[in-house]
């Protein structure tokens, strides 16, 4: 995940065994159980949605919790890091009911709550992306 380079800590994709103490998996098991939980009583394809749901983000707090501990990585490296977030995202949306099946919203609502995980970068705020998104 991160590696040394001098006296900098540097993200490295290829060190995936690395533990680093990830505090967003506190977030996960506090919120995702009584969801997965309640999916129990809903269609199947919307039990999937949630399950990949919670997969996209247990891959984006991997890439938080390296930025805690990382220097920003280069655009390069910015994509090898998103591409476990890009791959659940994928699968995810083509799980997406089609307008004539009943859990169309709920669906759509787990669509876009997913799609968000690429707003979160090593930056501290998304406020630059917000500002240009107001003024397009």
């Amino acid at each position: 995940m991160c590696k040394k380079k001098g006296s900098k800590l540097v993200f490295d994709t290829a060190e995936e065994d690395e533990v680093i103490k990830n505090p967003f998996d506190d977030y996960i098991e506090a919120n995702f159980p009584p969801l997965i939980a309640a999916a129990a009583k809903v269609p199947e394809k919307l039990r999937t949605l949630t399950g990949l749901y919670e997969d996209v983000v247990k891959a984006e707090g991997k890439i938080l919790a390296m930025a805690l501990v990382c220097q920003k990585p280069t655009t390069d490296e910015l994509k090898k890091i998103y591409e476990p977030v890009g791959a659940v995202l994928n699968k995810l949306l083509k799980v997406i009911p089609f307008k004539s099946e009943p859990i169309y919203n709920e669906g759509k609502a787990i669509e876009e709550a997913a799609k968000t995980a690429n707003w979160i970068t090593v930056d501290r705020t998304p406020m630059d992306y917000i500002d240009q998104g107001w003024q397009v």
